[in-house]
């Protein structure tokens, strides 16, 4: 190894988890056991007594001359006898503790002597030595059953932390057969904490990564030059590097498939996840007379066609016009003045002392579901490999729900696996706003885990690139929750926007070609109408272009002769396919009580919009001044299909944002505006921004027809003379929205909407006339207050109400019988003398 864990070693003793009995090749080209590999690379650093314990096999040596330092050459103590008491318990009458035999390079000997001589051999300075735990998870389990409560390890631990001297570097490793978390897992469930605590507390843990390319390109070299069985492996050399690349990222997919439970699909497919399976591969079906690995050979075990470049794949996608311009530019800025990021081998460090920090490639990309995030993060890596800012650009998956643990410290280990597994490509966590949680101990658990994350992203700079991903929301309440620095290590932040019905009909066809299916003029027509009328309808849980994915699959059955007509359109979607909701949207206006001022506005705009000159669109805003219950979002609604239907929006749907949360954050209502492209954005309460004037003048400044990006609506809400202020604080105001008063509603409006109430959710009831006039004479007694307070709002309380007054009556008459059908009316004496 170019560079060991051992040169400059900070600590005495090491712990490496993975693939221990995988193969590992280095510049030798000769693939070794770690066990040989780690004597190997000891050997090179000057340690003369290297011994191998496993509990199993006793003291083992892969070279004469550590055994003879063991046998005698150092202040060793001699053991007569075989040891006595319980730890010979589990190896019978024969595990004693002299050498079977004097030449053999292994001795059995019991647990307790070999942990007796491995603190007196660490303690010797005279010899540089180095004490392997083949199996250190066996011989940790068995000390610790065999042992006084762990005494024995307590003594080993307790004898190298006394060791000071600074000329004496012996060293003893522990290897495991399983990730750190695994490994924490089994002492935890035993009940054996401390031992796990211990080994944190004093070693440097090294997680052996999937096999990199480096190391395929040498494995690949041996079986070329020296083969195996007489058998060599014809290469073609001329596309190595891309061969290499490509059984590398088979591997991690491997890797990733099997931690999924996913089958692996062709006899002649590569389903290695390591070293030692790929070069049995490689034997079985590549080492026979006139075969050549070679590019297309390699594509076929990989289970991979013939790859555009990942740019163009990125280019390809539908939509993501700021992420694409986002990955031009890192190109351009570092592709050139970075020179290939070369990926060490597994057991060597990951970043050399001295070496310059690589550029931050970490990103954050917000959107709803469906909007490709795992696509983007997928060919994020793949180019930041091709183009060298990444050794290998491939990608790890998971999410903080999959990583949090059971126990204090499991969390972090967890996470510690995923970096690993990433060094070199990317690590995507998606719906990463679960890193915030509620509650004491968990928020323990999850803090640990970013903490863990913020660790890693500031002392391996350049090695990995981390992309979260999330909702827009959820995800900025993650970042204002957990560690400040997490946000910091950020430097790029997209945002992924919900599909236009145009990107989704695009989405469409492009999907029904992939299934070799053909659309008819008639659909193709109307597809991206019928997209618009369904997003309206549905975006608050709206799946972009899965469901345009979905809706291909949904058409498909019923296809025939593989053409996709509208009348394969699910009967739950057909009504998207007409111009319903145009009309609808008239015919609620129509039905709407009262409001006439607004109705005539409403009328006179759609009129400019009608006859305006249609080549010179522009964005319209407007303040809707009036008190609560007055139709103000309804309104908000009409006008974004009126706006819709005139061209100058695409989608015309409302986001509504309360004002108080956007006076935080300054960047809040940026952020909200750039997320309603071609959409309405209601702010309710607008008046509140005067408690950040900065906000207001940004939306004046937003609102400029001039310096608009792109098109869309925004309708602020709020009090008649909270409005009037919120206006005149910045002249601008006036020249970028129109004002639209809302009149309370009077009595006779009430008694209106009252009535069709009554006739739509309370049909069971009868009604009086005696009703109707005592509730008209309700709604004069308290018509100021109800029109300060609630307007149409009051009629849902009042007659739930009115509903409570009638049961208490019924109580009073009936008591426990059930009143006839006819009893269920309302009378005048069921209207509330008080206002509700």
């Amino acid at each position: 190894m170019k560079n060991s864990y051992f040169s400059a070693a900070t600590s005495r003793i090491f712990c490496y988890f993975g693939e221990i009995f995988d193969l590992f090749t280095d510049e030798s080209l000769v693939p070794m056991s770690l066990p040989q590999l780690l004597h190997q690379d000891l050997r090179c650093q000057g340690y003369e007594r290297i011994i191998f314990l496993d509990y199993t096999e006793g003291v083992t040596f892969l070279d004469a001359a550590s055994r003879k330092l063991f046998q005698g050459k150092s202040a060793v103590p001699r053991v007569h006898g075989a040891t006595k008491g319980k730890l010979l318990s589990n190896r019978g009458a024969a595990a004693v503790s002299q050498p079977a035999r004097r030449d053999s390079l292994s001795y059995n000997i019991a647990p307790a002597e070999m942990i007796r001589y491995a603190g007196e051999f660490m303690k010797d300075g005279l010899i540089k030595t180095a004490i392997i735990c083949s199996d250190g998870l066996n011989m940790l389990e068995h000390l610790q059953r065999e042992g006084d409560n762990g005494s024995m390890l307590n003594d080993l631990f307790k004898k190298i932390e006394s060791i000071h001297d600074p000329c004496n570097r012996n060293v003893m490793i522990f290897l495991f057969d399983r990730s750190e978390g695994q490994v924490a897992d089994f002492f935890h469930g035993q009940r054996w904490t401390y031992v796990w605590e211990s080994l944190k507390k004093r070693a440097v843990f090294h997680h052996i990564p999937p096999v990199p390319a480096p190391e395929i390109r040498l494995a690949l070299h041996y079986l070329r030059l020296a083969g195996i069985g007489g058998k060599r492996l014809e290469l073609d050399q001329d596309h190595l590097e891309d061969i290499c690349q490509m059984i590398a990222g088979k591997i991690q997919r491997n890797i990733n498939e099997g931690e999924t439970g996913a089958k692996y699909t062709g006899t002649e497919e590569l389903s290695a996840c390591q070293l030692k399976a790929l070069m049995q591969h490689l034997l079985d079906h590549f080492m026979a007379p006139g075969k050549i690995l070679n590019l297309e050979a390699c594509q076929k075990m990989c289970g991979q066609d013939m790859k555009k470049p990942a740019m163009e794949q990125l280019d390809e996608l539908t939509g993501m016009q700021e992420l694409k311009e986002k990955i031009r530019a890192y190109i351009g800025k570092y592709h050139g003045e970075t020179e290939k990021q070369v990926q060490p081998l597994r057991l060597e460090p990951p970043a050399c002392e001295g070496k310059k920090a690589g550029p931050n490639l970490h990103f954050v990309i917000t959107g709803k579901k469906g909007t490709g995030k795992s696509t983007a993060a997928r060919l994020i890596g793949e180019i930041f490999g091709e183009y060298g800012l990444l050794p290998s650009g491939h990608m790890v998956e998971t999410q903080p729900s999959k990583l949090i643990g059971q126990y204090i410290g499991h969390s972090e280990a967890n996470m510690r696996d995923a970096i690993e597994r990433a060094r070199g490509g990317v690590l995507f966590i998606d719906e990463a706003y679960g890193f915030a949680a509620s509650g004491h101990e968990t928020n323990s658990y999850h803090q640990g885990m970013v903490n863990e994350l913020v660790a890693s992203m500031t002392s391996h700079p350049g090695e990995y690139a981390v992309v979260l991903a999330g909702y827009p929301d959820e995800m900025e309440h993650m970042f204002s929750t957990v560690n400040p620095g997490l946000r910091e290590r950020f430097g790029n932040h997209i945002h992924i926007e919900d599909y236009s019905p145009e990107e989704l009909a695009c989405i469409f066809r492009k999907k029904a070609h992939d299934r070799g299916l053909s659309v008819s003029g008639e659909l193709d027509h109307m597809i991206v109408d019928f997209f618009g009328n369904w997003y309206a309808d549905c975006q608050d849980d709206w799946a972009n272009g899965r469901n345009a994915e979905n809706l291909v699959n949904d058409m498909a059955v019923a296809a025939c002769d593989h053409v996709l007509t509208p009348e394969l359109l699910p009967a739950q979607l057909q009504k998207y396919a007409s111009d319903e909701q145009q009309q609808s949207v008239k015919q609620q206006l129509a039905q709407m009580v009262g409001l006439s001022g607004v109705k005539q506005t409403i009328r006179d705009f759609e009129n400019k919009l009608r006859y305006s000159d249609r080549q010179n669109k522009r964005n319209y805003h407007f303040v809707f001044a009036g008190n609560p219950g007055t139709g103000k979002t309804t309104i908000a609604e009409i006008f974004g299909h009126l706006l819709k239907g005139a061209g100058v929006l695409k989608s015309g749907t409302v986001r509504k944002v309360e004002a108080g949360s956007l006076i935080k954050n300054p960047d809040a209502l940026a952020r909200e505006i750039s997320r309603c492209k071609d959409r309405v954005l209601l702010i309710d309460e607008a008046y509140q921004l005067l408690q950040n004037p900065y906000l207001i003048d940004q939306l004046v400044e937003k609102t400029n027809p001039d310096k608009t990006e792109f098109p869309f609506c925004v309708v602020c809400t709020g009090y008649e003379d909270k409005m009037k202020t919120f206006m005149q604080y910045n002249e601008g105001m006036a020249r970028r929205f129109q004002v639209i008063h809302f009149e309370d509603y009077t009595p006779e409006d009430l008694l209106q909407i009252l009535c069709i109430v009554l006739k739509n959710k309370y049909g069971r009831y009868g009604v009086t006339e005696g009703f109707l006039h005592a509730s008209l004479a309700h709604f004069q007694k308290y018509r100021d207050i109800i029109g300060e307070k609630y307007n149409g709002g009051y009629i849902g309380r009042y007659l739930d109400e009115v509903e409570k007054i009638l049961y208490r009556q019924f109580n009073t008459v009936y008591e426990n019988e059930q009143p006839p059908e006819d009893a269920y009316c309302f009378t005048d004496s069921s209207v509330p003398d008080y206002l509700v």
